[in-house]
C-alpha cells in the first residue's frame, strides 16, 4: 500500500492559548506518515517561544518564525519547507480528528482523479453544532466559497497554480480554489465530521480576521478584478455577485449594508451616512473603501 508523505502546515499568529491543541491533533494522526510545519507569522504573544518550550522531540515537526506577512504568506512559507505529496493547511486554533488524514488519503487512493478532498466539520467552544458549508458546485464557486481551507490537495497542483495570493489578507482560500478549478477537476467531500472549527470570544482566529478588520469586501473586489474575464465569460458581473445568497445573508452586517447602499441605493446611503462621511473618509479604511468603490459605477435606482 502506497503511504505518501502528507504535509500539515499550521500558520500561527497570536494563538499561544490554543496552538498546542492544533499541533497535537496533527502529530497524533492515525495516518503516521505526516510532517507538521508551524509558521509563526510575527506573533506578539510569544507563541513561538511557547511552542519551542512545550513541543519537543518530534522529528517530524518544524517550527519557524517570520515577520508578519499575513496568513497567505505564512502558508506559502510552510509549503516552501514541505516535502509532502499532499498538503493540509490547518488553522492554529482548530483541531483535526485523528482519522482526518487517513480518510482523505484513502479517498485519493480510491479515486486518482481527485484534486480536492475535505469533510464535514463541527463548531466548538463558544458555539457548537455543525459548521454549515454550502454544497460545492462548479456553477457557484465564483459566487461564494464552499470549500474549507483545510481541504487536502496535491502539492504539485498547489505549486502549478502559483500557491496562495499574498495580496489577500482573507478569502485567500476561495481565490485559490477559483484558480485551481480553472485547470483541474475532482472535488470530494467525505460525509463525516473530521474537523473541529473553534469559535471563540477572542477574535484572533485566522478565519475570523475578515470579521474583525472588515477585509472581506476588499477581498471581494480584489477577486472580482483579478478574475474579471472569468466572471464575464460566466455572465456574472458585480451586481450579480453582490446579490448572491451569501451576501444577502450578510446584509445586516454594517459594512455590507453600507457597501450595498453605496452601490445600489445611493439615496438611502446619503440619508444614512452623509453626516459621518467626511470623518469616515479620513480613515485608512474609509479611503480604501472609497478607492475600491470608485472602480464601479453606481447602479441607478429604479423609479
Amino acid at each position: 500500500m502506497h503511504t505518501p508523505l502528507i504535509s500539515i502546515i499550521i500558520p500561527c499568529y497570536n494563538n499561544k492559548n490554543v496552538i498546542f491543541d492544533a499541533i497535537n491533533s496533527a502529530l497524533t494522526q492515525s495516518y503516521s506518515n505526516v510532517e507538521v510545519i508551524v509558521v509563526d507569522d510575527g506573533s506578539t504573544d510569544h507563541s513561538y517561544e511557547f511552542i519551542l518550550a512545550n513541543v519537543k522531540d518530534f522529528r517530524n515537526l518544524q517550527v519557524v518564525r517570520q515577520e508578519n506577512q499575513g496568513p497567505a504568506a505564512a502558508r506559502n512559507t510552510g509549503f516552501n519547507l514541505s516535502c509532502g505529496e499532499y498538503l493540509v493547511f490547518l488553522d492554529a486554533d482548530d483541531i483535526l480528528h485523528r482519522d482526518y488524514i487517513e480518510n482523505c488519503q484513502r479517498a485519493y487512493e480510491n479515486d486518482p482523479g481527485l484534486n480536492i478532498v475535505y469533510c464535514d466539520a463541527e463548531l466548538f467552544e463558544n458555539k457548537t453544532g455543525p459548521w454549515k458549508l454550502k454544497p460545492f458546485s462548479e456553477n457557484t464557486i465564483l459566487l461564494y466559497n464552499s470549500i474549507p481551507v483545510f481541504a487536502m490537495l496535491r502539492a504539485s497542483v498547489f505549486l502549478q497554480i502559483g500557491k496562495y495570493d499574498t495580496g489577500l489578507r482573507c478569502a485567500e482560500d476561495w481565490e485559490l480554489w477559483i484558480r485551481l478549478l480553472q485547470h483541474f477537476e475532482g472535488v470530494y467531500k467525505i460525509p463525516k465530521v473530521l474537523y473541529y472549527y473553534r469559535k471563540r470570544n477572542e477574535q484572533n482566529s485566522i478565519t475570523d480576521f475578515d470579521k474583525i478588520y472588515n477585509f472581506r469586501h476588499d477581498a471581494l473586489l480584489y477577486i472580482y478584478n483579478k478574475h474579471q474575464q472569468l466572471y464575464r465569460n460566466s455572465s456574472l458581473d458585480m451586481t450579480i455577485l453582490l446579490s448572491a445568497v451569501v451576501y444577502k445573508e450578510r446584509y445586516y452586517n454594517e459594512w455590507y449594508r453600507k457597501f450595498y447602499y453605496r452601490l445600489f441605493k445611493r439615496k438611502k446611503y446619503d440619508e444614512i451616512y452623509s453626516k459621518n462621511q467626511s470623518a469616515i473618509n479620513k480613515t485608512d479604511h474609509g479611503l480604501a473603501l472609497a478607492r475600491a468603490l470608485s472602480m464601479f459605477k453606481t447602479v441607478p435606482e429604479k423609479a
